[in-house]
């Protein structure tokens, strides 16, 4: 008896055992991807930043040169993605979640042949990917334009996971989830753009994988500690935004938030519209007609940068900064300017096919709502006022709250304002609605599959990779932001 006792005893030492190792091994390509991930993003990241700096100079010393440099620039990056990876420019989200949304149609329902999986990954998620969209998006920042890094992370970080899957399978012969692989890219890009690993764990649970949240979740994590891990020893544990000085929230001050929140979320619905239109126009234009409009584009960011002034120039950053940390004397007028700039800034790079991100840009709107709401109604409150138009403006244009005020809490460490943020994310996602029912992400990834027209008359993009294969894709292809 005490020896049946003891082979039984062994025996589930040993399947805990294996199921540990299984764990284990299963959690691998994960973190390898992940880790490689962080490293293609901080090499973007840094690249990006240096182009910025240079147009900041520019700025500064000959700001007229803007109106010789921002239509070059414009037409150049537009040139890479049309000539090298058709269909890959703009922010790159919409790109991962079309290749998400094909694989779960035909997980779905496996008699679907409208949409064949390979092909929509393959043309999204293939090698070119990588070097395309870091040279496109770095280039297009050189004229000053409203170019965010945050967008392109994901889908870099995408490519990356993919690549790993395809290794891992060639190599060991299993067959990891396509999706699960994915959302962690996802994720992970997030996290190592913003430095937030909550806010990439979130973005990846509330938007790219709103009905896989169970299935996903592990994966997401381990890759997210990965990706941020890294991330911060090649960058350093770095806040995106840093340490601005908040007041304690009154009755009034929250009226005021109410307020932000409310028009900043219908700000950021309409900025959605808005861009999705220019884009589905865009899209009916020559071959000839998208390079005349991305001089007349990068003309019109020149002007707009002298104009207005540095605060109207690239992603937004450091306007972001300026408004929570410097408290310079601006009037009213200047900040109406500003949030009109911040607005139409990114509006005017889609007109070409810059690979650019929206994520920082729109935060930048938000901070200049709120900086003008503020200097309106209650100075006393700036920084807050700030920080609550960003959420507002993200959550309107994304409508993941979560997602937008749990990485506003992450990259400037403000928990004792935890309540207005929530409160900004809220009121921005109920009033959003009102304006636009879905997303702007979602919407363009249907149609990236050909499954949704924006408007009368605008056809399907016949681009999209619903039944030709990635190889005949030709330069004449055009792409969704």
């Amino acid at each position: 008896m005490k020896i049946l006792e003891r082979l039984q005893l062994n025996n589930v030492h040993f399947e805990g055992a294996s199921e540990i190792g299984k764990t284990t091994f299963s959690s691998v390509p994960f973190i390898a991807a992940g880790l490689l991930s962080a490293a293609v993003c901080s090499l973007y990241l840094k690249l990006f930043l240096y182009s910025e700096n240079v147009a900041m100079r520019v700025f500064h010393q000959h700001e007229w040169q803007l109106l010789i440099i921002c239509p070059v620039v414009f037409v150049l990056a537009t040139w890479i993605v049309r000539r090298f990876a058709p269909g890959n420019g703009g922010s790159g989200i919409p790109q991962v979640m079309a290749t998400m949304m094909a694989d779960d149609m035909v997980a779905a329902n496996p008699s679907e042949t409208q949409v064949n999986p390979e092909m929509v990954s393959h043309r999204f998620l293939n090698w070119r990917v990588l070097p395309v969209k870091i040279l496109s998006c770095c280039i297009g920042s050189l004229g000053g334009g409203g170019i965010g890094p945050e967008g392109p992370c994901v889908q870099l970080s995408a490519v990356v996971f993919r690549m790993t899957r395809d290794f891992w399978k060639r190599v060991f012969g299993t067959e990891l989830s396509f999706y699960n692989m994915l959302v962690a890219g996802g994720a992970g890009g997030i996290a190592a753009a913003f430095n937030t690993p909550l806010g990439g764990i979130m973005f990846g649970l509330e938007h790219m994988a709103k009905s896989h949240v169970a299935t996903i979740r592990l994966g997401t994590i381990e890759a997210v500690i990965a990706c941020g891990f890294l991330s911060q020893l090649l960058n350093g544990p770095y806040l995106y935004l840093g340490f601005p000085v908040l007041s304690t929230v009154g009755w009034r001050d929250l009226l005021l938030v109410l307020g932000i929140s409310f028009f900043g979320g219908i700000a950021g619905a309409l900025f959605g519209v808005f861009l999705r239109k220019i884009i589905c126009w865009r899209r009916n234009l020559s071959t000839k007609g998208l390079y005349t409009w991305s001089v007349i584009a990068g003309l019109a960011t020149a002007v707009l940068i002298i104009i207005v002034g540095e605060s109207a120039l690239g992603s937004g950053h450091e306007l972001m900064k300026e408004i929570l940390f410097k408290n310079e004397p601006t009037t009213v007028f200047h900040s109406a300017l500003t949030c009109i700039a911040r607005f139409v800034s990114p509006l005017f790079v889609a007109c070409s096919e810059v690979a650019a991100g929206i994520f920082a840009p729109s935060l930048a709107a938000g901070a200049a709502i709120g900086q003008f709401f503020s200097q309106v109604f209650n100075p006393s409150i700036a920084h807050l006022s700030a920080i609550c138009g960003m959420i507002a403006f993200l959550t309107g244009m994304t409508r993941t709250p979560l997602t937008a005020f749990v990485i506003m809490m992450e990259m400037t460490d403000r928990h004792t304002a935890i309540f207005a943020m929530m409160l900004a994310a809220i009121v921005a996602f109920i009033s959003a609605r009102a304006v636009e029912k879905e997303p702007f992400y979602d919407q363009m990834a249907e149609i990236y599959l050909g499954r949704k027209t924006v408007t009368a008359g605008v056809a399907p993009p016949s681009a999209a990779p619903v039944s030709k294969p990635a190889e005949a894709v030709t330069e004449t292809d055009t792409d969704v932001d």
